[in-house]
């Protein structure tokens, strides 16, 4: 099991990949930041309608991911 932890939106989250986010609601989301938009989409065109506030982050020496590189 990885171990992590939801963190503030940062400019690390506004990598283009796909990452585990949550909502100022605290919806899930698994959304990239698309930089044309502005902000994070679901894919090409299809924003988030919810503001997002944080992003899962894994630990310092957690276990890498399964199928991971």
């Amino acid at each position: 099991m990885t171990r992590g932890v939801y963190v503030p939106v940062d400019e690390c989250a506004r990598n283009g990949r796909f990452l585990s986010l949550r909502a100022d609601d605290g919806t899930p989301h698994c959304a990239s930041w698309d930089s044309e938009l502005g902000g994070f989409a679901y894919g090409p065109g299809l924003p988030v309608q919810k503001r997002i506030t944080h992003y899962f982050v894994r630990l310092p020496g957690a276990p890498p991911a399964e199928g991971s590189y």
